[in-house]
């Protein structure tokens, strides 16, 4: 038998003994890697490469004990903290939808059962999926999202003030929403530029601002800001990261000052737009604007005035209910549940959200792969960005309309939709510790032949 063939042979051997099917390849290659080093080792001290395969295959150890003691250690992480949180929020909100059930506006709002098994099964199909699949067609990910984004200002509907597709109870498909896949089409298209240089940031900035400006045509305000902020991040990681392979002062400036002047843009196009000029002073003094634009933010101050800790609260003469605030069975579900029941409510979702926050953070940090990293990133800053607006919000910063609290409010597609997200962080924190990052080329990083050490280099391919 050939030396190769008895590494082949000594590694399938361990393999066949882990119950995990998915590990097989990685484990394989390692043990591969690691016989090969040491028979090369021996054959430097002068043994002949037959002799010091077996002594290296020999010192290993028995293939069944070593497969034995592999398949303790490899088995998908079930992630029971974070699966525990996501379904104590998920079983919070579908309560709440039954406790304001009565109060909805449209009977559409009374068909919510159908969307919460659909979000189960999603998010249990996303959290058992591989992941890895974006790192196999990551720019084609990208590339779907800019198109139906880019179809959807075409054929869309208008309806209340948003566009949608498919307006049919309860499946209308808001194009806002889309904004919350973005971060993670953006997180495959980093993937897919990694090790390009210079031109890879320069090029994943332009992916951004063709993104950025379909979702201007289609997606609320707080849908471009989530993406704005999650692009920044994930390109910001890359950097630090060093997987653009650039000095790293110089790529966090071609990736920082482009991201101030586009602040500044907006922050003077608020200033110079009258219509969010007024909004932004209504927040600051809604007293001044109480029957214009800040008739909601005077509102949401008079509910939360009067709110107790526990309890429903007491308005002045001339407020007949919390049911002043228009629609706030999704965009001030928070107010109408502390003014109702309590500041205990917001204190309870908010350890909840925080809970699992800080738990989806800190597995986050310790993904190994390129991929594992940037999909779990892109998905927690989703999150974490959709719960800061709602709650900033809700506690009567109401500069721009936002997106459903996540899980909590109603908004089927939003709840779907990050169902899935959750699902597919989930399934990196389950198998990213043996997920590898595909190897990519950087066909201007060497020439043709080059030295490296002592090695005299013929770059082929």
């Amino acid at each position: 038998m050939q030396p190769l063939d008895k590494i082949k042979e000594y590694s399938e051997t361990v393999c066949n003994q882990i119950r995990w099917k998915k590990a097989h390849p990685v484990i394989a290659e390692e043990i591969k890697n690691h016989l090969c080093d040491q028979r090369d080792a021996y054959i430097a001290e002068g043994t002949e490469e037959s002799t010091a395969t077996n002594m290296a295959i020999k010192q290993m150890g028995d293939p069944v004990l070593v497969g034995m003691g592999l398949d303790k250690t490899h088995k998908p992480k079930a992630q029971w903290g974070m699966l525990a949180f996501t379904l104590l929020l998920f079983i919070t909100g579908f309560l709440i939808r039954i406790i304001a059930k009565d109060s909805f506006d449209y009977s559409t709002r009374d068909n919510f059962l159908i969307p919460a098994v659909l979000g189960l099964g999603v998010f249990f199909m996303a959290y058992f999926i591989d992941f890895t699949i974006l790192g196999r067609f990551p720019k084609a990910f990208f590339f779907f999202m800019l198109l139906i984004g880019s179809i959807g200002a075409f054929i869309s509907v208008t309806r209340g003030g948003g566009r949608y597709f498919l307006v049919m109870s309860p499946f209308s498909f808001g194009l806002s929403y889309i904004s919350l896949l973005c971060p993670l089409a953006f997180a495959a298209f980093i993937y897919a530029l990694r090790n390009k240089g210079y031109l890879g940031i320069v090029l994943c900035e332009a992916g951004y601002a063709v993104l950025a400006f379909v979702l201007l045509k289609i997606s609320m305000l707080s849908g471009l800001a989530i993406f704005s902020i999650a692009a920044f991040c994930l390109l910001l990681t890359a950097v630090l990261k060093g997987w653009f392979q650039v000095k790293r002062s110089a790529g966090v400036q071609l990736v920082v000052v482009p991201a101030i002047i586009l602040f500044l843009i907006v922050g003077f196009y608020i200033l110079k737009n009258p219509y969010y000029y007024e909004r932004l002073a209504a927040v600051l003094e809604p007293q001044f604007y109480s029957n214009e634009k800040g008739y909601i933010s005077n509102m949401l101050g008079v509910l939360l005035e009067n709110s107790r800790f526990i309890g429903k609260g007491a308005l002045p003469a001339g407020y007949p209910s919390s049911d002043i605030i228009p629609v706030y069975y999704t965009d001030f579900i928070l107010t109408h549940l502390i003014y109702n029941y309590g500041w205990i409510t917001f204190l309870v979702i908010g350890a909840l959200f925080a809970g699992f926050s800080a738990i989806g953070v800190k597995y986050v940090l310790k993904q190994k792969s390129v991929l594992g990293l940037l999909v779990s990133l892109s998905v927690i800053i989703t999150i974490i960005c959709q719960v800061a607006m709602y709650v900033v919000s809700n506690l009567g910063f109401n500069l721009l309309a936002t997106l459903p609290l996540p899980l909590i409010s109603y908004g089927n597609t939003s709840l779907v939709l990050n169902m899935a997200l959750i699902g597919i962080m989930l399934s990196v924190f389950r198998t990213g510790d043996i997920a590898r990052d595909r190897r990519t080329t950087n066909k201007g990083s060497h020439p043709f032949i080059y030295r490296d050490g002592d090695k005299l280099i013929i770059h082929l391919k």
